[in-house]
């Protein structure tokens, strides 16, 4: 018998830190079995929007301030499955480490 697919996706929270010191704590789903991949991939995408979409986001403008990807600190710093428990994880990481590049 086939083993049963999980339909519960993994998921990282993640820990951006600029030269400067200032942070951003995010969430993303896993790619594959890469944890800095998929992180590198999503500054990649932030680094993006910050450069074509008109907001005036604070991480964004970190990016812009700081935009090679060399001069950040990437880190994950927790890994969990299920999108509810991953997004009520990062809430509780951001108030509790004091972020200081997201928006609310």
């Amino acid at each position: 018998m086939p083993r049963k697919r999980r339909n519960d996706r993994a998921y990282l929270i993640y820990k951006m830190t600029a030269p400067d010191g200032e942070f951003y704590i995010g969430l993303t789903a896993r790619i594959g079995q890469k944890v800095k991949g998929t992180i590198v991939t999503r500054w990649k995408r932030h680094k993006s929007k910050a450069f074509t979409e008109d907001k005036e986001w604070t991480l964004h403008d970190k990016i812009r301030e700081f935009p090679r990807l060399e001069d950040w600190t990437l880190e994950c710093i927790d890994g969990l499955r299920g999108r509810l428990n991953a997004y009520a994880r990062e809430r509780e990481l951001i108030a509790e480490h004091g972020a200081t590049l997201n928006d609310f």
